[in-house]
C-alpha cells in the first residue's frame, strides 16, 4: 500500500506508548490511545440518552471527532488531498472483521425502533456493488411480537454525496441523500427530492438523524436510534437461507453487454438470485428471490421487487453460456411481468467484478433532474393522470367511439376514447367518452374548445376527468392451456393472454394473474361464468374449472370451455385482474 511504512511506524509508535503507560501506572493520554481500553465510563458518555417508551434520542448527539492527522486511512478534511478509495474488488474477497468492512457493508442488516407503546419502525438495509437501499416500514410491535411485518412500506435509496463516502472501513457515518417510493403511493414514483439524513453504525445498531422526517412520516424529525433486530421481515422473502454453497457455473455477477443502463443478475451458491437495473433519475429495479438451475440449461425463478412488497414475480428463461458470456434465448416459454428481458433478441451479459458496479451518488441524482419535489399524481403519464377533456361525445357503443375518434385525430392528435366508470369525474355509466384533448389546466381547454366548436363540432363542452380510479380490459384466452396454477403464489397465471384496454383501445399480449384478492363485481351474470358454484371466488371458480377439465371433461364441456372466451376485467397493480364483470362468448 502506498502509505504502509507509515502505518507501521504509527503502530511501532503507539506500542512504545502504551508499554510506558502500562509500566508507569497508566496515564490519561495512554488510555485514550487503543479503543480496547476505553472504560465502561468513558463509553456511557458518548451514548446518547434513548426515552423508555420510543427509540428517539433525547441527548444531543455528540460532535464526530476528526481523525489524528498522522492517521493514514483517515479521510481528510475539506481541502486536503484524497487518500485513495479502496477498491470494492479488494473489500469483497477480504477476510475481515466488523470494524474493517467498508461502511456500506458494516450498515445492513434489520433493524427496529419504537415509536410507541404498539408500533415500532422497521429497515431491512441491502446493498449492490456498493449502493445502498432498504427496505423501511411501520409495524405492530406488542411485547410477545415474534415477527415483525409491516403494514406500511416503501422502497429506500440511500445517495452519498460523494460516490466513494461509504466505501470507507475507517468510518462510522455518512451524510446521504435518501429517496421513497412504493407501489402503495404516488403511482410508485419518488415522493419527492432527496433529502439529508445522517446515519451512523453504532455496534449493535445504527442510530438516523433525519431532521425533515422523511424515511418515517411520523416522525417529528429527531434523531432515531435502531437496534438489530432479526424479528424484522425480509427485505426479499424469497431469498433463501443458504446451509451449503452450491457449484453452478452462473454463480458470480453478469452485466449486461452494449447497454445504455444494464441489467445486471447476481447469482449465489447455486440458490439466489438479485436483478439489478438503476438509472440515476429513476427509481432503482432490485429484485432478490431464489432460482432453480434445470439441467445447466434453464432458469426458473421467484422473486420480489424493492417497494412492491412480498408479491411473487416470477420468470423461466432458457440461456446458455459461451466463453464468458451468458446469453438469454429469445422466444423462451417465460414468464416476464416486469420487461426484465427483450423476448425478440436475445441478451447478453458478461461477467464482472462488484468492483465494476457504479455508484450512484446524489450528486448524480440532482444532475439527473431530482433537485425539486415533484407531485407525480398530479402529472399526465401514459394516459393515467387527471386533465380537462374537451368531450365532443358520450356514446355506448365502442366502435362508433372509436370511429370518431378517429375522425377527430385528424385535426387534434390528443383526440381520445375514455371509458367513463374508469374515472372519477366522468360517471358510473358504461359510455365510451370522446375528448378531441387532453389539456392540463382549464384555461387551455377553453382555447381548444372554441377551435373545436368552430370546426363544426358545436356541442363540445370542457369537464375534468378526475382521478382514474380504475383500468377496464377485455382479455381474450383461446386456450385452457393458458392458465396455470402457481402453487408457492396461490394464484393463477394466464400465460400471453390478448388485452384490449377499454380506454383508447391499446391491444397488447400480457400475462395477468389471479389470486384471493380477485372479486367477482357485483353487476357480474354469474351464469355466464360456466360451472360457477355458489359461493366461488373468482379463483375458485378457475381452479374448480381446471380441476374438472382434467377430471372430467364431458362435464367441464357440457355448457362450453368455461376458462375459454373474453373476459372484461379491471386491471391493478403488476396486472393482477381486481374484478371480474363478465364473460360474453366461446369458441
Amino acid at each position: 500500500m502506498k502509505n504502509g511504512k507509515c502505518r507501521y511506524c504509527l503502530i511501532a509508535v503507539i506500542c512504545l506508548l502504551l508499554f510506558a503507560g502500562c509500566s508507569s501506572g497508566g496515564t490519561e493520554s495512554a488510555k485514550a490511545t487503543g479503543p480496547a481500553s476505553a472504560s465502561g465510563e468513558a463509553q456511557e458518555k458518548m451514548t446518547p440518552e434513548l426515552s423508555q417508551e420510543t427509540g428517539t434520542v433525547e441527548a444531543e448527539l455528540p460532535e464526530a471527532q476528526s481523525p489524528a492527522p498522522e492517521d493514514p486511512g483517515a479521510k481528510p478534511e475539506s481541502g486536503e488531498e484524497k487518500p485513495e478509495s479502496p477498491e470494492k474488488d479488494e473489500i469483497e474477497g477480504a477476510e475481515m472483521g466488523s470494524k474493517d468492512l467498508p461502511l456500506y457493508k458494516k450498515l445492513c442488516g434489520k433493524y427496529s425502533c419504537k415509536s410507541s407503546d404498539e408500533e415500532c419502525y422497521i429497515l431491512d438495509i441491502t446493498e449492490f456493488g456498493g449502493n445502498l437501499y432498504g427496505f423501511g416500514g411501520l409495524a405492530m410491535a406488542g411485547e410477545e411480537a415474534e415477527y415483525l411485518e409491516a403494514y406500511s412500506f416503501w422502497a429506500i435509496e440511500f445517495l452519498p454525496e460523494e460516490a466513494d463516502n461509504l466505501l470507507y472501513s475507517e468510518d462510522d457515518s455518512c451524510r446521504v441523500g435518501v429517496l421513497n417510493f412504493s407501489i402503495m403511493s404516488n403511482l410508485g414514483k419518488y415522493w419527492g427530492k432527496p433529502a439529508p439524513v445522517t446515519i451512523r453504525h453504532t455496534g449493535n445498531g445504527i442510530m438516523i438523524e433525519d431532521p425533515k422526517g422523511r424515511l418515517f412520516s411520523d416522525n417529528e424529525g429527531g434523531p432515531l436510534a435502531f437496534q438489530r433486530d432479526d424479528r424484522v421481515e425480509d427485505i426479499f422473502p424469497y431469498m433463501e437461507d443458504m446451509t451449503a454453497f452450491a457449484e453452478d457455473d452462473l454463480n458470480g455477477l453478469w452485466r449486461q453487454k452494449d447497454g445504455e443502463t444494464p441489467l445486471y443478475l447476481e447469482f449465489t451458491g447455486g440458490t439466489n438470485l438479485r436483478i439489478y437495473r438503476k438509472e440515476a433519475g429513476r427509481e432503482v429495479f432490485l429484485g432478490g428471490g431464489s432460482y432453480q438451475n434445470i439441467d445447466g440449461a434453464r432458469i426458473e425463478s421467484t422473486y420480489s421487487l424493492l417497494g412492491s412488497g412480498s408479491m411473487p414475480m416470477l420468470f423461466h428463461v432458457d440461456y446458455r453460456i459461451e466463453g464468458s458470456s451468458l446469453i438469454i434465448d429469445p422466444g423462451s416459454d417465460y414468464l416476464d411481468m416486469e420487461g426484465i428481458f427483450d423476448s425478440e433478441e436475445a441478451l447478453e451479459l458478461e461477467r464482472i467484478k462488484e468492483g465494476d458496479v457504479p455508484v450512484i451518488s446524489l450528486k448524480d441524482a440532482e444532475e439527473a433532474g431530482l433537485g425539486e419535489d415533484k407531485n407525480y399524481d398530479a402529472q399526465i403519464t401514459d394516459n393515467y393522470g387527471p386533465f380537462y377533456g374537451v368531450w365532443v361525445a358520450a356514446i355506448t357503443d365502442r366502435d362508433e367511439a372509436e370511429s370518431l375518434r378517429e375522425e377527430l385525430k385528424e385535426q387534434w392528435a390528443d383526440a381520445s376514447v375514455l371509458y367513463a366508470p374508469d374515472w372519477d369525474g366522468l360517471g358510473q355509466k358504461p359510455y365510451y367518452c370522446v375528448t378531441a384533448g387532453r389539456c392540463r389546466d382549464e384555461e387551455e381547454a377553453e382555447t381548444l374548445v372554441e377551435d373545436v366548436k368552430k370546426a363544426g363540432y358545436g356541442d363540445a363542452y370542457v369537464k375534468y376527468s378526475g382521478q382514474r380510479a380504475t383500468k377496464t380490459v377485455l382479455y381474450t384466452v383461446h386456450g385452457d392451456a393458458g392458465y396455470e396454477y402457481d402453487k408457492a403464489g396461490d394464484r393463477v397465471l394466464l400465460r400471453d393472454v390478448l388485452v384490449d384496454d377499454l380506454n383508447d383501445g391499446e391491444t397488447t399480449t400480457m400475462t395477468l394473474f389471479i389470486d384471493g384478492n380477485t372479486l367477482f363485481d357485483e353487476s357480474c351474470n354469474m351464469e355466464s361464468f360456466g360451472n360457477y358454484q355458489k359461493g366461488h371466488s373468482p379463483l375458485q371458480w378457475v381452479l374448480y374449472n381446471m380441476d374438472l377439465a382434467q377430471k372430467d371433461p364431458d362435464r367441464y364441456m357440457k355448457e362450453g370451455p368455461a376458462l375459454v372466451g373474453v373476459f372484461q376485467a379491471t386491471l391493478g397493480e403488476n396486472n393482477h385482474i381486481d374484478g371480474l364483470f363478465g364473460s360474453y362468448w366461446w369458441d
